[in-house]
C-alpha cells in the first residue's frame, strides 16, 4: 500500500505511530493526540530535511491506539528503548524511568523504584514523568491504604495513624482484605476503573443486602473517591 494512502487510513485518536523501512526496521516513534494528522504533516512539502531523510527510508507505518495522551507518551518511551529507532534522539539514551513496583509477598510491598532486577516484581510503567508519579501514588494510597516498608515492623508505623497503612504487620487486615487492596491499585494502574468500579459496587450491594450498612458505606465511600482520584 503507498504510504500516503496508508496515512489517508490511519484514526484520529490518540496514540503512538512507528515508522518502518522496507525491511521492516523501525525507524521512528512517536505519540500524537491526532494520528492522522500527526503522520500526515511528514508528508508537507515544507518539511525540513532531517524529516525528509527520514520519509525517504519510511515504507510503513504502524500504529497503537491510546486511552489518553499520558498512555501514549509512556508506550512512546518503551518503545524508544526497547527498538532504538535510528531517527529518534531524545529518548534512546540509557536513563532508567521510574515504575511502580508491587512486591511478590504474603502482604505485597508497593513503592516507587528504577529497579535493575527485575525478578520476583510485578512492575507498571516505565513513567517518564517522574514528578507526576509520586503524588499521583500518594492519591492512590488514600483511596486503597498499603504497604511501602522494606522489612514489616512489629508495631504500627505513623502510615497507619494517617490512614495510609492497613497495617497487615499488626494483623490490623485480614490477609484476603489486603490482597483486595493490592488488587484494586494494581486496576487503577492498568486503567481499569470499569472493572474496579464494577466490582466494589457487588460488594457494596451485597453488603447492604446483608444489613451491613457501616461495610457498604465504607466501599461508597471508597467508590466516591475513585471518581474524584480520576478527575
Amino acid at each position: 500500500m503507498d504510504i500516503r494512502q496508508k496515512v489517508k487510513n490511519l484514526p484520529n485518536s490518540c496514540g503512538v505511530y512507528i515508522m518502518k523501512s522496507a525491511k521492516g526496521k523501525v525507524l521512528y516513534v512517536g505519540k500524537a493526540t491526532c494520528l492522522r494528522k500527526r503522520v500526515k504533516s511528514y508528508l508537507s512539502r515544507f518539511s525540513s530535511a532531517k524529516t525528509d531523510m527520514l520519509m525517504g527510508n519510511v515504507a510503513d507505518v504502524d500504529y497503537v491506539e491510546c486511552i489518553d495522551p499520558e498512555q501514549a507518551l509512556i508506550l512512546e518511551a518503551a518503545l524508544i528503548k526497547e527498538k532504538k529507532p535510528k531517527y529518534n534522539i531524545a529518548l534512546r539514551d540509557n536513563k532508567t524511568y521510574p515504575h511502580v513496583v508491587i512486591t511478590k509477598e504474603t502482604y505485597p510491598r508497593i513503592y516507587i523504584s528504577r529497579p535493575k532486577n527485575k525478578n520476583g516484581l510485578i512492575l507498571f510503567g516505565p513513567y517518564p514523568q517522574a514528578k507526576i508519579l509520586k503524588p499521583a501514588l500518594e492519591l492512590i494510597r488514600k483511596v486503597f491504604p498499603y504497604r511501602s516498608c522494606k522489612t514489616m515492623p512489629k508495631t504500627a508505623c505513623l502510615f497507619f495513624h494517617l490512614g495510609l497503612c492497613s497495617a497487615p504487620c499488626i494483623s490490623a487486615v485480614s490477609f484476603e482484605e489486603y490482597n483486595l487492596t493490592v488488587r484494586g491499585v494494581a486496576k487503577i494502574l492498568r486503567g481499569e476503573r470499569r472493572q474496579l468500579s464494577g466490582g466494589l459496587k457487588r460488594q457494596m450491594k451485597s453488603l447492604a443486602a446483608k444489613k451491613n450498612f457501616e461495610g457498604a458505606a465504607h466501599l461508597r465511600d471508597k467508590l466516591r473517591a475513585i471518581d474524584s482520584l480520576y478527575k
